[in-house]
């Protein structure tokens, strides 16, 4: 059916991407019987649909029948007791099947979405890095989290349900042709609409083929839908009365054709809107499967040379992330290509520039299936070992997003320890130590001079000193060798290699003069409360819509005496009032409801940087709140729960209804109404604790998913990706456990609901009977508390098809709504505090600091400073003593545990967070760029800037040059995270960008460490032009950048140990003078 409605698009590429679903690629014997099971129950639900209808014919004719006998004072006992019993059988035969057919998708479908979700990971894995600079990781994780879930319901309830209410569908109108062969005529042309209109929904939902978000029916098909619908009963009646006048059909046929028609429109309805889902569950397979399937294409040498010269890109040629356009690259003679790729990154060790760790303990880091003790040797000749013994938990401490927070040095330690323990054939160092300060580079030198015995070692390195032992320097420049040679032999040359060590000489001058000195669906609607009118109105319009059906029966009420007594002339008058009926509900069907939960969750990012700190607001946890959590509140809050709420209401007024005409037989309504909803809430209760658990579980491997694919190419250098696929299978291999149990709990909800009608009918006319037969109720009263209570009873399969959606609302808005509860210490949305203009003094009084991670290490012990405006001071000392840490506290991403920071003697804590922020600017150790041109990156969140500001900024951070060679100039893209630039090229927009803020107080962290030579001194004399009118700290482990500021604070273990000028602490000979000697050339 689904491939005959897609062939009419005459477009392959939709039919082959929905056959990508149904094809079920993973499926083994079991999933293939569950499939058969699914759709063979499916279709018996069908025909025992159209059964139904049957009964109800036969027990319409006895009740009609019975009225005239009832008047008469006959009446035949045994032909009730028949029909009672038959929609008993009916109701168990009816449970049992959607029962059966419900447990069969729903585990068919986590089956299946367990399998695509493991292939996805893999596909992801083995990807080549071209393919990466063509997909942004945000879009590859929200496929993995989001798009998954929603296949999953593509391929589970939601594709039942279709079967189920197709085979509604036709069941209804088969009854209908079969039992009134003269309104097949007009039947067959509006069904021919109805079915018109469902065609040119399917085509308008293929046309967004390629869209993320949910695809929801449009509003006005409903409307025309519920047209036909309403257009339908009245032309049935119409019709119907006059032939039965006639005497051509029975009574019962009428009100059996009219269920027919209205159990077959209310189906078609429901299916198109599960259609709808099962159709974006396709266009989000297809792009899953997209990715599953593509096939992804002794001795020391240095490489040096200028910024974006290619020194990275041939490291990523070497590792094959990408394959040259022309010529080969060679290992013993064997060309890359025809290598096995695993076994070629399995031999070379990368230790690069940026060192990326996984949130892991140490130990998970580190080790490849060794011993401890080789761990800790690995550690050793990293300088790593000390520093690692001396945390909580030593090896076991947990480091990453959310944990234990590292310096940079202390990073680059462990990710060449991670590096040495591969032991490989070639080791590769892309500025390895250049994240160090100087006396770790030269104990971690050593090592590596120690470790690259017996093996290849190709070193990229701005930091000269870094190479001067290797047998061969390359010099590059614009992607050609220019020079090559030992260190000596270049230095004799007195080429450009000679000019770049020229450059980062520090000359030791030593001055004889030294002068001294971080729910329900109540909470959901609470929370929209500013949207009270729209709610209150969508609210007010379902609970009159669900006032539809029980005045229907009440018409029905009136049908029944025309039957029953054979005056013709009440046929007009009834089918007026049905007419009149049927235009209201109409009107009442352009009800809707307005959802804008997902716009409400800029609040994250009201949090402070204590709030991120936390392990339980890791990336990768928030992303899946975010794909996840807001998308299954949205799901309990638009259309389904409009339907809901009508659903609610309909049973409402049908029991006030029934008891209007019976108290005595209206109970039994009632009583089968709080049965089903006692045990609906049992099974609800226990499913919403299971989803709660399952929620926590599946957070570890979305976690996982965020982690790797945002450091693909650290993975890949390490080879780790078996590793990760290995860990990933095995943290879902829990909770797709829980969720199988969890699809045989689940599974009755619907079940009950769905089957209601049946019981309804099988006990009100059993209860019926014996009134009857008491004297206590006539026939048309038992018929119309039945249709009362039954016309009211539709809404509870919309109940029940909402309470999947409910329970997992229940638990996300749990998640969803304490993450938004939690109020920052620091808020950076408030509009608190003094707005005012600083002229940058600084002052650090008695300043106590721990991370809110670690509170037991004092990062910052009783630090205590002072800076002048317009003064240039720098902070240099051995990594982790404390200088990043500094300028997190400047810029108040975390308050102090104790003392004071004061920015013109006010304290940080009285002054407005953004407006503190917007007069300060950093350029950090590692720079961070956005997916946007490099226009928007430097000029970024500042508005009404000009084109030549943003070029004048460009010039003084050496930017402006290499910026207008590309293609499409300041327009160009940087890619994801700047992957398209070089580390050096970022760094220099990163520059520009703190330039064009004109700041009072520049923070320099290692601003110029990523930069060669010859573009190190031109920024550094841009930088110093910056420096004039503003205050300035300088963070550097390149001491050369430092020596003429005025004021120089040497950090040990969080306090000031020196402090003075380049020359009076050279002349002290203490600490600073120990770094100075040790970065000679």
């Amino acid at each position: 059916f689904f491939c005959i409605i897609l062939r009419c698009k005459n477009k392959k590429s939709s039919i082959k991407q929905i056959v990508n679903i149904f094809q079920y690629r993973y499926a083994t014997g079991l999933d293939y019987l569950l499939l058969f099971v699914g759709v063979l129950s499916g279709l018996a639900h069908g025909i025992l649909n159209g059964t139904g209808q049957l009964i109800f014919r036969d027990l319409s004719d006895v009740l009609i029948k019975g009225q005239i006998m009832w008047e008469l004072g006959l009446f035949n006992y045994d032909e009730f007791f028949i029909g009672a019993m038959k929609a008993i059988y009916a109701y168990i035969i009816y449970g049992l099947l959607i029962f059966i057919l419900m447990l069969s998708w729903n585990i068919l479908s986590e089956r299946q979405t367990y399998q695509i979700k493991k292939h996805y990971f893999l596909a992801v894995l083995r990807q080549n890095m071209a393919w990466f600079d063509e997909n942004e990781s945000g879009d590859l994780i929200n496929k993995m989290t989001n798009g998954a879930d929603r296949v999953r319901d593509g391929l589970g309830e939601k594709l039942g349900l279709t079967f189920i209410y197709l085979a509604n569908f036709i069941s209804g109108i088969v009854v209908f042709i079969n039992r009134s062969a003269k309104n097949e005529m007009a039947a067959s042309g509006s069904v021919g609409a109805i079915a018109e209109e469902v065609i040119s929904g399917i085509r308008t939902i293929i046309a967004f083929n390629g869209q993320e978000n949910e695809i929801e029916r449009c509003f006005f098909d409903r409307c025309l839908v519920n047209h036909c619908h309403f257009s339908w009963k009245t032309y049935n009646n119409l019709f119907g009365t006059k032939i039965y006048i006639n005497n051509e059909i029975s009574p019962g046929t009428i009100f059996a054709t009219f269920w027919a028609i209205l159990s077959g429109t209310i189906a078609l309805g429901v299916c198109s809107s599960q259609l709808s889902i099962v159709l974006s569950a396709r266009a989000i397979a297809s792009s899953l499967f997209e990715i599953i399937d593509r096939i992804s294409p002794g001795q020391s040498i240095a490489l040096v040379g200028h910024s974006g010269c290619g020194k990275s890109t041939i490291l990523q040629l070497l590792l094959r992330f990408y394959d040259p356009d022309s010529g080969s690259i060679t290992f013993d003679g064997l060309p890359t290509k025809d290598l096995n790729l695993r076994w070629l990154r399995e031999i070379i060790g990368v230790v690069a520039q940026e060192p990326i760790l996984f949130e892991a303990t140490i130990e998970d880091n580190l080790c490849r299936n060794v011993g401890a003790e080789e761990m800790f040797e690995a550690c050793r000749l990293a300088n790593a070992h000390h520093f690692i013994e001396k945390l909580p938990q030593g090896y076991k401490t947990k480091i990453g997003s959310g944990e234990l927070q590292l310096s940079g040095g202390q990073k680059q330690r462990i990710a060449i320890a991670r590096a040495l323990l591969r032991n490989p054939k070639i080791l590769v160092l892309d500025e390895a130590t250049s994240a160090l300060d100087s006396e770790s580079e030269q104990i971690v030198q050593q090592s590596l001079d120690n470790a690259i015995q017996g093996r290849t070692v190709i070193t990229v390195a701005h930091r000269l000193s870094t190479i001067r032992n290797s047998d061969l320097i390359l010099v590059l420049d614009h992607g050609k060798i220019v020079e090559f040679g030992t260190h000596e032999e270049l230095l004799k040359f007195k080429g450009t290699y000679w000019k770049l060590v020229v450059a980062q000489d520090i000359e030791k001058i030593v001055d004889s003069e030294v002068p001294t000195e971080s729910e329900g669906l109540f909470e959901i609607i609470l929370f929209a409360r500013k949207l009270w009118l729209i709610l209150s109105f969508a609210a007010v319009i379902s609970i009159l819509r669900g006032l539809i059906f029980p005045v229907f029966s009440l018409i029905y009420g009136d049908l029944f005496k025309v039957c029953s007594r054979f005056f013709s002339s009440n046929s007009t008058s009834f089918i007026q009032q049905y007419c009149k009926t049927g235009m209201a509900a109409q009107l009442c069907f352009l009800s809707f409801l307005v959802n804008k939960i997902h716009r409400k969750f800029i609040d994250m990012f009201k949090q402070d940087s204590e709030y991120f700190d936390s392990s339980d607001h890791s990336p990768g946890k928030l992303i899946t709140r975010l794909s996840t959590d807001a998308s299954n509140i949205r799901a309990a809050i638009d259309q389904r729960l409009s339907d809901a709420i009508q659903g609610i209401a309909g049973v409402i007024y049908g029991v006030i209804i029934a008891f209007t005409y019976s108290i005595t037989m209206a109970p039994i309504g009632l009583l089968t109404s709080t049965g089903l909803i006692i045990l609906q809430n049992i099974i609800s209760q226990i499913v919403k604790k299971r989803l709660q658990q399952d929620s926590l579980l599946l957070i570890e491997p979305s976690r996982l998913t965020s982690e790797i694919i945002g450091h693909h190419k650290t993975v890949q250098y390490l080879t780790r990706e078996q590793y990760f696929y290995d860990l990933y299978e095995k943290q879902m291999e829990k909770p797709y456990k829980r969720i199988l149990i969890r699809a045989f709990i689940q599974s009755p909800i619907f079940a009950l609901s769905s089957s209601f009608i049946f019981i309804n009918f099988a006990c009100a006319y059993r209860y019926g009977l014996w009134l009857i037969y008491k004297g206590n109720a006539s026939p048309y009263i038992v018929f119309q508390v039945i249709e009362s209570l039954n016309l009211a009873s539709l809404g509870l399969v919309a109940v029940g098809v909402y309470m999947f959606e409910y329970l997992r609302a229940r638990v996300s808005a749990n998640i969803i709504f304490k993450m938004l509860r939690e109020q920052p210490k620091i808020d950076s949305f408030s509009n608190g505090g003094k707005m005012l203009s600083i002229s940058g003094n600084i002052k650090l009084d008695q300043v106590y600091f721990a991370y809110p991670a670690n509170p037991r290490h004092l990062v910052i012990n009783r630090l205590k400073f002072e800076v002048q405006k317009e003064k240039t001071v720098a902070i240099v000392g051995q990594s982790g003593c404390g200088k990043s840490t500094i300028l997190q506290l400047l810029q108040r991403f975390y308050d102090t545990i104790d003392g004071r920071i004061l920015f013109d003697d006010i304290d940080c804590r009285d002054i407005n967070p953004q407006n503190l922020r917007s007069q300060i600017a950093i350029v950090s150790q590692e720079p961070v760029l956005f997916n946007l041109p490099i226009r928007d990156n430097i000029a970024y969140n500042i508005k009404d800037v000009k084109q030549w500001q943003i070029e004048e900024a460009a010039k003084l951070a050496n930017a402006h040059s290499f910026i207008c060679e590309m293609p499409e100039g300041y327009d160009t893209s940087v890619g994801e995270k700047g992957s398209k630039l070089s580390v050096g090229q970022k760094q220099r927009i990163a520059i520009a960008r703190a330039i064009i803020r004109n700041p009072k107080i520049l923070l320099l962290d290692e601003a110029t460490s990523a930069l060669d030579s010859k573009s190190e001194k031109l920024v550094q004399e841009a930088l110093n032009r910056a420096k004039k009118g503003r205050t300035c700290i300088v963070i550097a482990h390149r001491l050369s950048t430092i020596q003429n500021c005025e004021m120089i604070f040497v950090l040990k273990n969080g306090r000031i140990v020196e402090s003075g000028n380049h020359q009076r602490l050279l002349a002290a000979n203490g600490l600073y003078a120990k770094l100075i000697e040790k970065q000679n050339l």
